[in-house]
């Protein structure tokens, strides 16, 4: 692959959101319109996992979502990554009940946690920032 299209491809990755509760409107904030935050980063919001490179799951995950999100994380082309946004999505919360699962980790693997209640905007831009530097492969898709 040629310098242009791995240069393309780590600049402009697709992301497939999944948010319930609170962090979800973080994440809309982050991936609306002017929200890069200043970054050269395209994050682009997909409507379908199939045109997906990294899922963030935002806010807690109730257990009747768990077959929805395992669904959408299996529907997702490889190689995929996995960004839990918010206190919720990482740890479960201070939601303790047999209706929220106790972390994202629990349902998919997970390659980046981004703790907060809720987390700002540009946690999510150093979160992808992360994912790449920690995974060299984003380049050679």
């Amino acid at each position: 692959m040629g310098f242009v299209m791995r240069w393309a491809r780590r600049n402009s990755l697709w992301v497939y959101p999944f948010g319930i509760s609170c962090c979800a409107d973080a994440l809309r904030t982050a991936l609306g319109p002017g929200g890069k935050g200043g970054t050269a980063q395209a994050l682009l919001p997909v409507d379908t996992p199939e045109h997906g490179d990294i899922l963030v799951v935002a806010g807690r995950v109730p257990t009747q979502s768990v077959p929805i999100l395992r669904d959408a994380y299996d529907r997702m082309p490889d190689p995929k990554w996995v960004i839990a946004f918010g206190s919720c999505a990482v740890s479960g919360g201070f939601s303790d009940t047999y209706a929220v699962v106790g972390g994202l980790s629990r349902v998919v693997p997970v390659d980046v946690c981004v703790p907060g209640c809720p987390p700002q905007p540009d946690d999510l831009y150093r979160s992808i920032a992360r994912l790449q530097s920690e995974h060299p492969s984003m380049d050679q898709q």
